[in-house]
C-alpha cells in the first residue's frame, strides 16, 4: 500500500513540477520587445516561382501577420494563451479582415487567420493585442492608418516592370511611416529581387512607430534594384 502511495506522490511532483515549467515557458514567450506588422504587396508574393495565388487580387497591400519580435530577429509563437480562435470573437470585424487580410491562396480566409492567431496572437500579452478581438482590430486600425500607396505615389514610385532603386523604396516608407521599415523580396526568373513584403515595428506598450532592426538581404541585388511588379 505505501508502494503505491510513494508512486502516487511521485507522478503527482513529477506533473506538478511539469505544469509549473510549462506555464513558465508560456509567461516567458510572451515577452518580446517590439509588435512587427507585416504587410504583403499581393503581385509580388505571387510572383514567386514557389508559390502559386489562387485568389484574385489587384495592386494592393494586405495584411500578412502582426508578429511578436525580439530586437535580433527572432520571435516567439505558438505560445498557450488562448490557442483556439473563435469566430465569434471577430463576429464585427469580419467583413474588414476579409477585405485588408485576406489569404492570396485559400478564398476562405479562416485558416490564414487561425494560423497568424496561433502561431503569433497567443504571444501578444500586452493589453492593446492581448485577446482575439484586441489582437485582429488593433492589427486591422494600425494598417489602415498608413497609407503606403501614397507614400510610393509621393516619392515618384509605382508598380512597373522596370527595376526601381532599394533605397528608394526604403527612404519613401520610412518618412512616411516615420520609422525605418524591413523589406523583403523574393525571386522571380527576372533576376531581380521582387519587393513582396514591407515589415512596420512598434513599441509594444505605447504602439508608436520605432525603427525595426536590419533586415536579412533577401532584397540584396548587384544592381541595388527591386521590382515592385504590378498585378
Amino acid at each position: 500500500m505505501k508502494s503505491y502511495l510513494t508512486i502516487a506522490l511521485l507522478i503527482g511532483a513529477i506533473y506538478g513540477a511539469s505544469a509549473r515549467a510549462t506555464a513558465e515557458d508560456c509567461e516567458r514567450g510572451k515577452k518580446f520587445d517590439i509588435a512587427l506588422l507585416s504587410v504583403q504587396w499581393a503581385p509580388g508574393v505571387c510572383a514567386s516561382e514557389s508559390k502559386r495565388c489562387t485568389v484574385q487580387y489587384g495592386n494592393e497591400f494586405i495584411i500578412h501577420g502582426m508578429w511578436p519580435n525580439y530586437i535580433d530577429n527572432r520571435y516567439p509563437q505558438n505560445c498557450c494563451f488562448e490557442p483556439f480562435l473563435h469566430k465569434d470573437n471577430l463576429d464585427l470585424i469580419t467583413n474588414e479582415l476579409r477585405r485588408y487580410w485576406k489569404s492570396l491562396y485559400d478564398n476562405d480566409s479562416w485558416g490564414f487567420w487561425i494560423h497568424e492567431w496561433k502561431k503569433h496572437g497567443t504571444c501578444a500579452k500586452f493589453s492593446a493585442l492581448k485577446g482575439q478581438f484586441n489582437y485582429f482590430n488593433t492589427t486591422l486600425n494600425l494598417f489602415k492608418q498608413m497609407p503606403i500607396p501614397n507614400w510610393l505615389t509621393a516619392a515618384g514610385i509605382k508598380p512597373s516592370n522596370t527595376g526601381i532603386a532599394l533605397e528608394a523604396v526604403r527612404e519613401a516608407i520610412r518618412r512616411g511611416f516615420h520609422g525605418r521599415p524591413q523589406l523583403a523580396c523574393t525571386h522571380s526568373s527576372s533576376g531581380l529581387p521582387v519587393l513582396s513584403e514591407i515589415r512596420f515595428c512598434f513599441n509594444p506598450e505605447s504602439l508608436a512607430h520605432v525603427n525595426c532592426p536590419a533586415e536579412t538581404n533577401s532584397c540584396k541585388s548587384k544592381t541595388g534594384k527591386v521590382l515592385l511588379l504590378s498585378a
